[in-house]
């Protein structure tokens, strides 16, 4: 009996990490081809969302503009347009800006066709994105065809996926 006990508690143990969320995918290193400059691209990962539609950031830089990267602001499970969308990080807001880019929709789980990905992308200053991996708190607001979501990126509360994939990407961007 101890030992299924144990046998248990191990198998609980390791699905648990699994999930924790300073797992994620790493960030992807590459060189532009055009440019010969270094980039760092990492996919979106989820804030810490409470329900079934979820906001996730990603982020691509590259060594031309070092001092800039693009925001991926992404809706899991909606394929709602999005209007526009800003960030609060410690108490500071940072409107995002969008160039006039229309959403993108994505079906990425081919098997699960009923999945879909609202995407945007957003210029900003590669310091916002640092704030956001020492902040204690950061929160994203997106406003959408249909209204407005809001996810904690990390709060008093807890961290996200979002939170330790943008540690990742910072570190993975040469000095």
């Amino acid at each position: 009996m101890d030992m299924k006990k144990i046998a248990a508690t191990v198998l609980l143990s390791i699905s648990l990490a699994g999930c924790a969320n300073n797992q994620g995918l790493n960030p992807v290193l590459g060189t532009d081809r055009y440019s010969g400059s270094k980039t760092v691209l990492i996919q979106p990962h989820g804030a810490d969302c409470q329900s079934m539609q979820c906001i996730a950031l990603g982020a691509f830089w590259t060594e031309s503009e070092k001092d800039k990267a693009l925001l991926t602001i992404s809706l899991i499970n909606t394929s709602d347009f999005i209007r526009n969308a800003y960030l609060e990080i410690d108490g500071n807001h940072y409107a995002l800006k969008d160039g006039g880019d229309l959403t993108r929709y994505e079906h990425p789980l081919s098997n699960m066709p009923a999945y879909s990905e609202s995407k945007k992308d957003y210029v900003i200053s590669l310091e916002v994105i640092r704030k956001i991996t020492s902040a204690k708190k950061a929160w994203v607001f997106v406003q959408t065809g249909s209204g407005m979501l809001s996810d904690p990126i990390v709060d008093a509360q807890g961290d996200s996926k979002a939170y330790y994939a943008m540690q990742r990407f910072i570190q993975a961007i040469p000095k």
